[in-house]
């Protein structure tokens, strides 16, 4: 049996499974930061976003989250796309090193609409979509890395297809070639956040589109190859050099209970040096004036693209581990206002980014994904050396969100908007209500307005 077909039959058996009280909330929980992730998306996006809803479809029933305006298929995938990663504080996996709510989410929600979907399928469909994507891309990473592509890209469009088809009881063939679709023609690399980039969030735009079109073909009867996944001119050979793989055939341990919350405006691989600032910050005191020199030892995959100390724009600064190192030093904190154009110019920020410097070491390396350390160490002028260690940022499974930290993360991101608190809490509430109504999903939406 080919490696696609073991895949398939693994998915689609996991499809018509029940699941457990606790793996449904933790899909309510995506669903929650997924929102809050995007409604803050649709504002700082700022201008762009009105350009790109500058053509409405009246007759339309779709709107993207956090959007006023019915919009064609193509834009409200586009827009819920880039709005669902342009904070950098959606959910992700460091074994798969890729975001998996901000496709799955933000194209599977316009389909859910369409067909009136319940509570239960649309929750069913995001566990398997988040299964599908992430352990796809945890059997292939680092090779999908190290050759320079952008997991969330590549592999993100595989979780939008299969949520589709898990959400509109595709048959195992439709499955199939649903997946092939999207493995077929994903795409993204990890060029995009380069330099003053700003482009890695239509990555995730384009996973969303090309995973919604994937299970579109699929559902009218296109067929794939024999083996899209293994073989020479595979997924797996071309995009991660490994022709040889496995993949997961059980169901005892799900993906969506491994994934990571992020509780700072960062990179991911830029919260364990932010957490060990913050923890310097909270327990020691001294001058940030008196700082020499700062330097951050981690674990390879968090140096290459994160160690610049020339930012110029957000994107950059988000993607910046000097730059988040000394925005924690001189603040306290690692928000979405201590990720704005306000402290991005802010000369005192600069010159303590310019003297934090990033290296690889060669035993966190070795310790990773398994854990993603850093050590942050201060010189100051005095001759005072402070250090501290992270080995797994807030937010991981090992250190998890409750449902509070969640729910206060949600309602931060709210208020960054501007959003009322009585209307953030309503979204809460529906969002986790265990009694729902036929509309609950057209009552969610029309909260998100």
């Amino acid at each position: 049996m080919s490696v696609t077909n073991k895949f398939v039959d693994y998915l689609f058996e996991l499809s018509g499974s029940t699941f457990s009280p606790d793996k449904m909330h933790e899909a309510k929980r995506c669903l929650l930061d997924y929102l809050g992730v995007t409604l803050v998306g649709t504002q700082l996006l700022g201008d762009k976003l009105k350009n790109l809803v500058e053509n409405p479809v009246p007759d339309s029933t779709l709107h993207p989250v956090g959007v006023d305006v019915a919009l064609s298929w193509e834009d409200t995938l586009l827009i819920n796309g880039l709005c669902s990663h342009v904070a950098e504080m959606d959910d992700g996996s460091r074994f798969g090193m890729m975001h998996p709510g901000a496709p799955i989410f933000s194209g599977l929600l316009p389909v859910a609409q369409l067909v009136g979907a319940t509570q239960e399928q649309l929750l069913r469909a995001v566990i398997v979509g988040y299964e599908a994507s992430l352990s796809l891309a945890s059997a292939l990473q680092p090779g999908i890395k190290e050759r320079g592509y952008h997991a969330t890209g590549v592999c993100g469009s595989v979780g939008v297809a299969v949520a589709i088809a898990s959400l509109r009881g595709y048959s195992e063939k439709e499955f199939k070639s649903a997946i092939s679709a999207a493995i077929l023609t994903s795409g993204g690399l990890l060029g995009a956040i380069d330099d003053e980039s700003e482009l890695k969030p239509y990555n995730i735009a384009h996973a969303v589109q090309s995973g919604v079109l994937a299970a579109k073909v699929a559902r009218v009867g296109f067929a794939g190859p024999i083996d899209a996944l293994g073989g020479k001119r595979g997924f797996a050979a071309v995009v991660a050099g490994l022709p040889n793989f496995t993949l997961p055939t059980s169901t005892d341990s799900l993906e969506i209970e491994r994934i990571y919350v992020k509780p700072y405006a960062a990179c991911r691989h830029c919260h364990s040096p932010i957490a060990a600032a913050l923890a310097l910050k909270a327990k020691t005191e001294f001058d940030v004036a008196q700082i020499k020199q700062v330097k951050v030892r981690t674990y390879h995959w968090a140096v290459e693209g994160h160690d610049q100390v020339v930012v110029d724009s957000i994107s950059s600064a988000k993607m910046s581990i000097p730059y988040s190192v000394a925005v924690v030093l001189l603040t306290g904190k690692a928000g979405l206002h201590e990720f704005s154009a306000e402290l991005l110019d802010d000369a005192a920020i600069r010159e303590l980014t310019h003297k934090v410097s990033v290296t690889s070491d060669e035993n966190y390396s070795a310790q990773a994904p398994g854990k993603r350390i850093a050590e942050v160490e201060l010189l100051l002028a005095d001759g005072t050396c402070l250090i501290e260690r992270v080995d797994l940022p807030k937010g991981e499974p090992e250190s998890r969100m409750t449902d509070e930290e969640l729910t206060d993360k949600f309602m931060g991101m709210t208020q960054f908007i501007g959003m009322s608190d009585s209307r953030a809490s309503a979204i809460v509430n529906t969002v986790f209500d265990e009694v729902v109504s036929e509309a609950w999903l057209t009552d969610l939406m029309d909260l998100l307005k």
